[in-house]
């Protein structure tokens, strides 16, 4: 709805506001139909990254580099390193994710993660 009105606001013509509205719902069914909304699916995997913290006690996560094996239609990666559990609970706090081409992103730095040192942050 609120695309609706930036589009009837920025035409300046009140009669579009129903088709405007009609392309807009169609468009997002459609969408819907094919994948879940973007903002979903990060929902889901945010919500993911929390139960798999607190299910797990071990305090190592592998860092994959996911890519498509074309010949037998699996999923395989290439180990990127190791990712401590303490560290990816100061990045979801701190909420500094970085995607690859987010190259304008304040980094976190060494005293960032040192800050919680020696009581490392629990996920709670």
């Amino acid at each position: 709805i609120s695309l609706a009105v930036i589009l009837i606001e920025a035409t300046g013509d009140i009669v579009l506001g129903l088709p405007i509205m009609i392309v807009l719902t169609v468009a997002k069914l459609t969408g819907d139909y094919f994948n879940e909304g973007f903002f979903d699916i990060h929902i889901a995997l945010q919500k993911t990254i929390f139960r798999i913290l607190r299910a797990e006690s071990h305090h190592g996560f592998p860092v994959v580099d996911h890519h498509a094996d074309e010949t037998n239609n699996e999923r395989a990666g290439t180990f990127q390193g190791i990712i401590l559990r303490h560290q990816l609970i100061t990045i979801l706090r701190k909420r500094n994710f970085i995607s690859l081409n987010d190259s304008l992103r304040d980094y976190l730095t060494l005293d960032d993660f040192r800050e919680s040192y020696p009581r490392h942050p629990s996920i709670e």
